[in-house]
């Protein structure tokens, strides 16, 4: 009670909306695999400034003892995040039934085994009872289960198709008669596009200035449209050609429909007057002018050519009847309409403005029977899907709203890349555009073929063959090719780049485990002149690496003169500037007193080798000996 009285309630993906960041990373940043470094192999991550400060630049580090990692920026060509956009999470996300399980195993965890007592759980009552009588049926699996609870699964539409028009999208039409092509009407122009290919079959250019809201007659052939120029337009869909203008609207028109028998037109004008034109004449029938401020939204009832229902930014929605020239009655939405729609009982009507669609009974006189609020922007059109069984609400949130027409709920979400200005569904739900105020319209159409089932693409290759088949044992089993791997310094080597390669092999777990590896790449550069290029140019850190390194081996036998030339070579590289840094000084300093050690113990042991070999000797000559003492 105090929650409710004291604080506002927002649910998740409704009033509140939840960005997916993941999204958004995956729109911005490169994908792991394409990074400069191996993110599971660093140790540490080292972020700095580009030297125009507008880049963040990323370092990855296998070791925490030394950097030898080159920083470099993670982000997309020609993508920021500050232009970026970060997409919301919609309602209604895909779930499975172990999921569903887990939740059930929650709520006995923390309510007991009676659970479904609790009044506040009696959502997951309802769920869990359809999951029960769904899962009774024998032969239900689990995709059949998620698709009765409305729970989709996944999306059966191919990959939206991104289409550029030159302006806002004001209207999307389908004709109602086949192959239902579809109207989008913008700037100076009506574009009749091919819902299959994607691509415009018909172009309707006789406007002089902006056109407005083209519509198809229920057989698709005639289609009228509004505009700047005050008239109304009627053009032959086949020919191209315009077959009627009507005029007497002073001000432009923005939605004009055929009636029920085909004969008339209403047009809806910013002049804040309806007309009903008869198409034989080219007259107007009837003119209504109830509302006080522009008139932007209209439609015709599905069951009556006589009934014609206005929505105006006056916040009203009249109802006229051309039988009497008269208004029926008028309902106050509370906001601007931007779109009114029958359902195809003709006995409720819904008004989208503002934040709202709101659903009223024209058969007791415009009683409100329902409010809608599932967008936090302007709700700009409204369309019919599923067999009248869905309604589709766009809006300027950038958000295309699915609801059950049984209880009004979000049943799925779809998003755009901009504001929704205009929505279109095609019988049978082929095909779902949406038109952009940045000129975009996104076309999206059901797959042709379904996908088929794994087993079935294991028998692809023998489709025509009976089930009993018994396959010859006649293949010939071709060994896969396997390239060797080569190692870092072998990649910097065939590209002459020797201070790379030193520095390759110069890393700690080298050093510990294949010190031969170093030895071998130093007497390699030895070899091909290029240790004082590796050498040259090096900062106090790395130079304080090669030093303990030839401290480290320089006693090994095996590496003693390939690391007195690399010694050498060092002190003729940095002769002059050692002085400039201690650490460097103390380790050379080092390794002088273990080569005077090296020294002395090389001189014991010569001592020590003449010796064995005067003792040797002795020997020798007393075994030699022996022989003639004995005999005589």
């Amino acid at each position: 009670m105090v929650i409710a009285e004291h604080c506002t309630i927002e649910h998740l993906g409704e009033g509140c909306p939840v960005q997916d960041w993941k999204l958004y990373g995956d729109e911005v940043l490169k994908q792991p695999g394409q990074w400069h470094f191996q993110f599971q192999k660093s140790k540490k991550i080292v972020f700095s400034r580009s030297k125009t400060r507008k880049l963040v630049m990323v370092q990855g580090e296998p070791f925490y003892e030394f950097e030898c990692g080159e920083p470099k920026s993670l982000v997309k060509k020609c993508k920021t995040f500050s232009n970026a956009r970060i997409p919301e999470v919609p309602r209604g996300v895909p779930i499975k039934l172990a999921k569903v399980n887990y939740v059930r195993s929650l709520l006995i965890l923390h309510y007991g085994e009676q659970w479904q007592d609790d009044p506040k759980l009696n959502f997951y009552t309802e769920v869990f009872l359809q999951l029960d009588l769904l899962q009774s049926d024998e032969g239900t699996d689990e995709e059949d289960i998620l698709l009765d609870l409305e729970i989709i699964p996944e999306d059966d539409h191919e990959v939206p198709v991104l289409v550029k028009e030159f302006g806002p999208i004001d209207y999307i039409d389908f004709s109602p008669a086949e192959p239902h092509y579809f109207a989008v009407t913008c700037s100076v122009r009506v574009q009749i596009y091919n819902s299959i290919t994607k691509l415009v079959s018909k172009n309707l250019n006789r406007f002089q200035e902006t056109a407005y809201g083209g519509s198809f007659r229920p057989d698709g052939k005639l289609l009228c449209a509004g505009g700047e120029e005050s008239h109304v337009k009627l053009f032959d869909v086949s020919s191209k050609s315009l077959l009627r203008v009507f005029k007497g609207h002073s001000s432009a028109v923005h939605r004009c429909f055929f009636t029920l028998d085909k004969t008339h037109i209403a047009s809806f004008s910013d002049d804040k007057t309806v007309r009903v034109w008869d198409i034989p004449s080219e007259k107007a029938i009837s003119s209504f002018s109830g509302h006080t401020d522009y008139v932007r939204a209209g439609a015709v009832s599905p069951v009556s050519p006589d009934i014609v229902l206005s929505g105006g930014y006056d916040n009203h929605v009249r109802m006229f009847d051309t039988r009497t020239n008269s208004e029926v009655f008028v309902v106050d939405h509370g906001a601007p309409v931007e779109s009114v729609l029958f359902l195809p009982t003709g006995g409720l009507f819904l008004s989208a403005g503002g934040t709202e669609i709101r659903v009223w009974d024209a058969l007791s006189g415009g009683r409100l029977r329902e409010k809608i609020s599932h967008h936090h922007k302007t709700v700009t059109c409204l369309a019919l899907a599923s067999e009248n069984k869905r309604l589709m609400s766009g809006s300027l949130d950038r958000h295309v709203k699915i609801y059950d027409m049984a209880t009004f709920q979000v049943v799925h979400t779809l998003d755009y890349p901009n504001a929704v200005l205009s929505l279109g569904v095609s019988a049978g739900d082929e095909a779902v555009v949406a038109g952009m105020v940045d000129g975009l319209v996104s076309i999206s159409r059901l797959e042709d073929e379904p996908r088929p089932s794994k087993r079935d693409r294991r028998k692809a290759s023998f489709r025509y063959a009976p089930n009993n088949l018994q396959q010859p044992s006649t293949d010939l089993l071709v060994a896969e090719e396997v390239h060797p791997l080569h190692a870092k310094h072998d990649y910097y080597f065939r590209r002459f780049q020797y201070t790379k390669a030193l520095d390759s092999v110069l890393l700690p777990y080298v050093v510990n485990k294949t010190p031969h590896v170093t030895v071998s790449i130093m007497q390699e550069l030895i070899r091909r002149n290029g240790l004082r290029t590796a050498l040259a140019s090096r900062e106090v850190k790395s130079l304080c690496t090669i030093l303990r390194f030839i401290i480290r081996y320089i006693g090994d036998n095996r590496f003693t003169r390939t690391l007195i030339d690399v010694t050498n070579v060092f002190l003729d590289v940095y002769e002059d500037n050692i002085e400039q840094s201690s650490e460097v000084i103390t380790l050379l300093e080092h390794l002088k007193d273990i080569l005077k050690e090296e020294e002395k113990l090389t001189e014991q042991l010569t001592s020590l080798e003449g010796a064995l070999h005067l003792l040797l000797s002795v020997a020798a000559a007393g075994n030699f000996q022996a022989p003639d003492s004995v005999n005589t």
